[in-house]
């Protein structure tokens, strides 16, 4: 139970803001440009305030899970991520002046003199991306590639930079032969590298794809929580060369719409850049679908993860989802997580798995959401459809591991209960 005192220690302490990994490759100039917005959040939040860069979306993600960060910028499959691991929540979300949702644009680049004319040719090549949680430097080139009758996995191999300019770098250094960034890193960032710029060529842009919002752990009290809200939404009015540094010219904020954690129609529709009506068709089979536009839609699906819901639901409240074991299971007693997590009124079945993992039913009972979350041993961690659930944003436990992959959410046996019923959702039980 939180006290008095501690809440008046929380409503006093030092406001950290994240700012996106992915966009500067200065952070302490980027920190420093953004005075502006320290001044302006100080003044409404009646606190300090501290502005970090995080190295990836997966640290800001558990930075934010955790506690050491306040609030983050963050794009829409990042966000998504981090809702459906829980304890994050978009706060407001940027609009323009005619109340649309902003939009940008990601950009495949090669150099003049590469050869490269299209995304076929990047068969058997290797490229650059951004961050495996990054909305326009990875889900959506990845998803131009499968249009492109490309897997991305197998076809052509991929080098993460972790920001959008030194994606556009390595291609202009020769590292790899093409790039996907955000399309404003086209722009060379200074007048004298204009010429190195000048050698990029796009060979291929997306459709418009939604900005992220604004982000705050959940744990946020209440008061600090309601002053930030009120201090975004009236940010383009009140202080413009604070609002410059999160938002577009002529944009504002507006409170963020409920986002589920799981994709839906709705999301895919945005970032495939078509309407609900023909997602439905195209995850239906049914009513006709232009083939080209079919196959950007499956593409998008394929990167989000998406599956219809399976028969079991979880109800909304305090209801756990039912949580999957896989054995044999390495690095403990899988009965005794299964009695201590039972405890805990959390539903788990076991999942034997005496072949290859890709051929047994678990993964599809995860991807359909019938498994809320899967708990997995050292022996399963190689696998790559594993490693994909966990990217696109579904519960993949790792007990008793020394590492996990990214996304992969890992933790000791001592720790196991609290870290898997927060991972689920699932707290204070």
């Amino acid at each position: 139970m939180t006290t008095s005192g501690e809440r008046r220690e929380e409503a006093t302490a030092t406001f950290v803001f994240a700012f996106a990994p992915t966009v500067s490759g200065n952070a302490s100039a980027h920190e420093e440009r953004a005075e502006p917005l320290r001044h302006y959040l100080e003044q409404v939040l009646a606190r300090p305030i501290a502005f970090v860069t995080p190295a990836s979306y997966a640290d800001t993600i558990a930075s934010l899970r955790e506690g050491t960060v306040d609030a983050a910028m963050l794009g829409e499959f990042a966000t998504r991520h981090g809702t459906d691991l829980g304890g994050i929540e978009p706060l407001v979300a940027p609009i323009s002046a005619d109340e649309e949702i902003p939009t940008y644009r990601s950009v495949f680049v090669t150099r003049i003199d590469s050869g490269i004319r299209d995304l076929a040719d990047l068969r058997g090549k290797e490229i650059g991306l951004v961050d495996e949680q990054s909305t326009s430097g990875y889900l959506v080139p990845r998803a131009m590639l499968r249009e492109a009758e490309l897997n991305p996995d197998t076809d052509l191999t991929t080098r993460l930079y972790g920001q959008h300019r030194l994606v556009m770098e390595a291609v202009i250094a020769g590292e790899v032969v093409a790039g996907a960034a955000h399309e404003q890193r086209l722009a060379p960032p200074s007048l004298d590298r204009g010429p190195d710029y000048a050698r990029l060529r796009a060979i291929a842009r997306s459709r418009p794809i939604p900005l992220g919002p604004l982000v705050i752990r959940s744990t946020l009290d209440r008061k600090t929580r309601d002053r930030l809200a009120t201090a975004m939404i009236q940010v383009h009015e009140a202080d413009p060369r604070a609002a410059e540094i999160l938002i577009r010219s002529g944009h504002r904020f507006t409170t963020a719409s409920t986002r589920l954690a799981t994709p839906t129609l709705k999301s895919i529709a945005a970032l495939a850049g078509v309407s609900y009506a023909t997602v439905s068709r195209v995850v239906n089979d049914h009513g006709y679908v232009a083939p080209k536009t079919a196959a950007r839609v499956r593409a998008v699906i394929a990167e989000v993860g998406y599956a219809p819901n399976g028969n079991a639901r979880v109800l909304q409240g305090q209801q756990a989802p039912i949580i999957g074991v896989l054995t044999p299971f390495a690095g403990g007693d899988a009965e005794a997580l299964v009695a201590a997590l039972g405890a805990k009124d959390v539903p788990l079945v076991i999942c034997p798995v005496p072949g290859k993992l890709s051929e047994s039913p678990y993964l599809g009972l995860v991807r359909d959401r019938r498994l809320g979350a899967l708990i997995v041993g050292e022996q399963h961690l190689d696998d790559p459809d594993l490693r994909d659930l966990a990217r696109t944003g579904h519960a993949i436990i790792a007990v008793g591991v020394a590492n996990a992959p990214t996304g992969i959410i890992r933790t000791e046996f001592s720790d196991a209960v609290s870290n898997i019923m927060r991972a689920i959702g699932i707290q204070g039980r």
